[in-house]
């Protein structure tokens, strides 16, 4: 099976990556949606035909601390909530 995931924007408000960052933020955000994704299997409430599924949008408290791999996990788990009826408590935790 291939899924093709398209995130168009992340929006993050008073938080700003610097130059360096933004690649490792991206990769970290989609390897902890990916990784969501192969544990718990496509939601159902994925269209099947293949449409498109636009998620609210997520709001979501974080801090600095950790850098923009902790940061992309965080808004990965964030995401994966909003796209998903399955919870995720904690960022890279497997359930």
């Amino acid at each position: 099976m291939k899924i093709d995931l398209r995130i168009d924007a992340v929006v993050l408000e008073g938080l700003a990556l610097a130059p360096g960052e933004r690649g490792a933020f991206e990769r970290a955000l989609r390897r902890e949606v990916t990784r969501l994704l192969v544990v718990h299997g496509v939601p159902s409430r994925w269209p099947a035909d293949g449409g498109e599924l636009a998620p609210p949008a997520v709001g979501l408290e974080v801090g600095r601390s950790g850098g923009p791999d902790a940061l992309g996990r965080q808004v990965g788990a964030a995401l994966w909530r909003a796209i998903s009826e399955t919870p995720t408590p904690t960022a890279g935790e497997t359930p």
